[in-house]
């Protein structure tokens, strides 16, 4: 929770802290433009303002999403709770499954051939 992760970031030190202030930025700054962009060469084009610390950031709040997702879709008793389940999917969540989905229908069809 959000008073054990303010624990942990006073352990941290200085450089760290930084870094991971820096990490928070750049985050921040492909949000930013990925709210701009108006197609997806820009989209890509946004992604290189993620510093390396930034992607590992925005890859743990993908995780973070998709397993929200996956919990609410596992408890849903129908297709209408199903579909509500999806407002926990950030877009880079839906990106990943999205992802996941073609590599497995690829996957699929390689061993059908």
């Amino acid at each position: 929770n959000e008073k054990e992760k303010k624990e942990c970031e006073k352990l941290l030190t200085p450089e760290a802290k930084k870094l991971l202030e820096e990490a928070k930025e750049s985050l921040k700054a492909y949000k930013d433009c990925l709210s701009q962009a108006r197609n997806e060469e820009e989209r890509r084009a946004c992604e290189k303002l993620l510093t390396p610390e930034a992607r590992k950031l925005l890859e743990q709040e993908v995780k973070k999403s998709v397993k929200a997702y996956l919990d609410c879709v596992s408890r849903a008793r129908n297709e209408k709770e199903k579909k509500e389940c999806e407002k926990l999917l950030t877009p880079e969540a839906r990106k990943f499954l999205a992802k996941e989905l073609q590599q497995k229908d690829k996957a699929i069809k390689d061993c059908l051939k």
